[in-house]
């Protein structure tokens, strides 16, 4: 709910995240939201054509993190699902 009223849109499949962009985690598919970051950095490694994600996360007391997109406690998910305040393309 807070994503729709501040003006964040779901990224379609087509779209890649910039840096700004929210990353958002779930367990499974129709499961609650269990953790949002931001997106620090993207890179694309020479060998690969897959973008190459940093996050910057808050975990709950541990403080903040920067991180691989994939590297989260589990009890976060590995669904991801971007979101960001882009005008539609």
């Amino acid at each position: 709910m807070i994503l729709k009223e501040d003006g964040y849109r779901k990224l379609e499949d087509s779209e890649q995240p910039v840096v700004g962009d929210l990353v958002v985690y779930r367990p499974g598919y129709n499961d609650p939201i269990a953790h949002i970051g931001a997106v620090a950095s993207v890179s694309l490694p020479p060998i690969s054509a897959v973008p190459m994600i940093e996050v910057l996360s808050q975990w709950g007391q541990d403080g903040e993190y920067l991180h691989p997109i994939s590297d989260v406690p589990d009890i976060f998910g590995k669904l991801l699902e971007y979101y960001t305040d882009r005008k539609e393309p």
